[in-house]
């Protein structure tokens, strides 16, 4: 009676051993065949069950019809229709097929065999594209020319002594690195729509920083002769590069950034100039003035000086040690704002003056005041003069140049109850030429006296025609 079940369970035993085996037979025989796994793509298109030949084929007729096919290349609320070949890109066929017939070569036996024999998900391959640089570089640049919004800062305008704020907004920027990666990915060949990344450019200025200017924390003026020279046109040119300009705490102004080369072509015009002690025509002449003006008013500000030079030779618009000489390239006029809130710059001018005004929060308006030492003089050397006396003879002469003097400018900063007083430059000066007389002798040389120590701040004045760089 109980013969019959052990019999059956044999002989179900025997035919299951039989189906693994045929199955591990079959799997082994086809892991080792030349034939892609079932279920394998590429680029989304089939080639599981395939040899490599056979696939190349089936892949090089798509790719033949994707190279054509339209593509839609949105950015923000742009479109461009473009084919893969227009834009430089094609697909990688051969890496496309070694990895295509990798799958199912790798590993333990057990598992090559379980993958080469069940489809599963996840067996698509598309790897990065094939592209001509020079093309999708175009491609991504028209994009950006046409994407691209910048930012705008917020703005700061005074008028009638009344603070106006005109609020920022919001930029655009397309993300090229990742806009490049994208078309570069084999995707591009399994979608018809592609969205490239473009980044907020975001304002540096808002009305929140803007709002903290309230009042002027100072001004300085200085004039100038013949309203229409060009001189004179100089110093506008660079006070209006200089006009309205925002420093946030710790940013630094550097003049020469803003101003630029003065160079004919950016529209500066030839004018009297310091060059090796000799006053001489140069373009840009004046520009010095502007720079000096600035300088005076940060100083009263209680601005950082970074940068600051004085020049070779005394000026007349203001009193010596309190001029800032510039050359593009070499000498620089450099403030940082070292308050707590931001500072708003103007440069204005009117027919004979400019006027460098420095806006910012009631709560960073400190006293401040500026003086100078007493003038020490001292020799500058010998130099050879010639001229013609009564009787007409021509003579030369070695004569002692005038001399030059130091001095020291002190800024004295009170704030919360706390006076500090600190050196903000010695400066030297060699005395200004004389102009040469065909009919007089040179005046003698006479040994200026050291001056008294001047407590008053300098005031602008009327200059004469020179002017340095």
């Amino acid at each position: 009676m109980d013969s019959k079940p052990n019999h059956l369970s044999a002989s179900i035993i025997i035919s299951t051993a039989a189906l693994i085996s045929l199955f591990l037979g079959v799997a082994l025989s086809v892991a080792t065949s030349n034939r892609i796994a079932q279920g394998v793509t590429v680029y989304g298109q089939i080639v599981g069950g395939m040899t490599r030949q056979e696939a190349k084929i089936i892949l090089s007729s798509w790719e033949t019809e994707a190279l054509s096919r339209k593509l839609e290349i949105k950015a923000r609320n742009k479109t461009w229709e473009v084919t893969p070949a227009q834009i430089g890109i094609r697909p990688n066929i051969e890496e496309g097929l070694r990895q295509a017939y990798a799958i199912g070569r790798t590993g333990p036996r057990i598992t090559r065999w379980w993958v080469r024999m069940v489809p599963g998900p996840n067996r698509n391959v598309s790897p990065p594209v094939l592209f001509e640089k020079a093309l999708i570089d175009r491609f991504l640049i028209s994009v950006s020319k046409q994407v691209n919004t910048p930012h705008k800062d917020a703005k700061l305008e005074i008028r009638n002594g009344s603070f106006i704020v005109i609020p920022q907004s919001d930029g655009a920027v397309l993300d090229s690195k990742r806009a490049l990666s994208l078309l570069q990915s084999g995707t591009i060949f399994e979608s018809s729509v592609l969205v490239l990344p473009v980044n907020i450019d975001k304002p540096k200025v808002t009305t929140n920083d803007l709002r903290r200017v309230d009042t002027l924390l100072t001004s300085f003026t200085t004039r100038f002769p013949n309203a229409r020279g060009d001189r004179a046109h100089n110093i506008r040119l660079a006070s209006s590069a200089l006009d309205g300009i925002l420093l946030l705490p710790g940013e630094v102004l550097s003049y020469n950034q803003r101003v630029g080369p003065r160079l004919p072509r950016f529209g500066f015009r030839e004018a009297p100039i310091y060059v090796n002690g000799q006053i001489e025509s140069g373009p840009g002449g004046g520009i010095c003035q502007v720079s000096t003006t600035l300088y005076n008013a940060a100083l009263r500000s209680g601005l950082q000086i970074v940068s600051r030079d004085n020049h070779s030779m005394p000026v007349h618009y203001v009193s010596a040690g309190f001029d800032a000489t510039v050359a593009y390239g070499s000498t620089d006029l450099k403030i940082r704002n070292n308050l707590k809130n931001p500072i708003y710059i103007t440069l204005k001018t009117s027919s004979n003056t400019v006027t460098a005004s420095i806006y910012g929060s009631a709560s960073d308006k400190k006293k401040v005041r500026v003086f100078t030492s007493k003038r020490t003089p001292f020799p500058v050397g010998y130099t050879v003069k010639t001229f013609i006396d009564s009787k007409g003879v021509k003579k030369t002469v070695r004569v002692p140049s005038s001399y030059g003097f130091s001095v020291t400018v002190f800024r004295e900063i009170e704030s919360d109850g706390k006076k500090i007083t600190e050196v903000v430059s010695r400066d030297r000066y060699r005395p200004v030429p004389e102009k040469p007389s065909p009919t007089q002798p040179p005046k003698p040389l006479v040994k200026p006296k050291p001056t008294a120590r001047i407590n008053q701040e300098p005031q602008a004045v009327n200059e004469s025609q020179s002017e340095s760089e």
